[in-house]
């Protein structure tokens, strides 16, 4: 089974490699590929740090089962490319993210069953091992939950904006008025 993980481009997201890696030692007909951004890939896994977006849709297109973070871009790409992906939200208890909106957005769209949520190896190595669900997806998503996505993608957007806006003021203040 050809495998496509994905960690994002944001902080480095240890826990899923590892979670991988343990997976891999676990299947010799499983193969993964690993976007792995600054989390160091283990010994004798394929993978690279960062890769241009279309490169990256062409490999979830094509791979088997789809493991990623809880990011709207990464899971709106995975459902477009009819897969059921495997998502494991960064958690601010982890110090993988500064809140747990992923996890948010992870558990809404599981009830919807667009994605499946999984926390640990175990869990990861039963979800492809079949034993709860298939990691291709069985129905297309709906019109309207793709929307949803897109929303939810585009609000993301703008808050990294305003956040950057308000970080990047308070860093290099404006001078006053006198």
């Amino acid at each position: 089974m050809n495998i496509v993980v994905v960690t994002g481009t944001g902080l480095p997201f240890q826990r899923l490699v590892n979670s991988v890696e343990n997976c891999a030692k676990q299947s010799l007909t499983w193969s993964f590929w690993v976007q792995h951004g600054e989390a160091a890939l283990p010994a004798g896994m394929a993978g690279v740090p960062y890769l241009p977006r279309a490169e990256l849709l062409e490999r979830v297109r094509a791979a088997d089962a789809v493991i990623s973070h809880a990011g709207v871009g990464a899971v709106l790409d995975a459902v477009q490319a009819g897969r059921r992906p495997l998502v494991m939200p960064r958690l601010k208890r982890h110090g993988e993210h500064v809140n747990d909106h992923q996890l948010q957005l992870a558990t809404a769209l599981a009830r919807d069953g667009l994605v499946r949520v999984v926390e640990s190896a175990e869990e990861v190595a039963a979800a492809l091992s079949g034993s709860h669900s298939s990691p291709k997806s069985q129905s297309s998503p709906s019109g309207l939950q793709l929307s949803v996505i897109e929303d939810v993608r585009e609000l993301s957007r703008l808050r990294a904006r305003r956040w950057m806006a308000a970080m990047a003021s308070h860093i290099f203040p404006s001078p006053r008025q006198e």
